[in-house]
């Protein structure tokens, strides 16, 4: 809970943040599906006895800080809140092919990885 990460699982986060932060079709659907806006938020707010001191060479909060500020442009540019409210488009046009599902309805779970819980991002392919 209140545990330090140790320092050599920090590479291995480092190649996590590298996935996520070269992630370019992130949607309003994929933000509240995987909740990863609130998991960036939370570590971006870390106090320094949560954070190994070889953080300073990974600078973990400060990069989950931009993460947050960028996805926090693309709720913003839909009209949806940060707080989810009731904005229609994802980080698209705005027209109904790129709209957000009904209210209430969850959004489609994507296709399950290669391990068993994998929250794997669909590309418009």
């Amino acid at each position: 809970d209140n545990v330090k990460p140790e320092a050599n699982s920090l590479p291995e986060y480092d190649e996590v943040f590298n996935t996520i932060e070269s992630y370019q079709g992130m949607t309003i659907q994929y933000l509240s599906y995987s909740k990863i806006g609130k998991v960036m938020k939370k570590i971006s707010q870390l106090d320094d006895s949560h954070i190994p001191e070889s953080d300073g060479q990974f600078k973990f909060r400060e990069r989950a800080g931009k993460l947050v500020t960028q996805w926090h442009a693309i709720l913003s540019a839909s009209g949806k809140g940060a707080d989810g409210g009731d904005g229609a488009a994802t980080n698209g046009t705005g027209n109904a092919e790129d709209a957000s599902p009904e209210a209430g309805a969850a959004p489609a779970e994507p296709e399950a990885g290669e391990g068993e819980g994998d929250v794997v991002m669909a590309t418009d392919a």
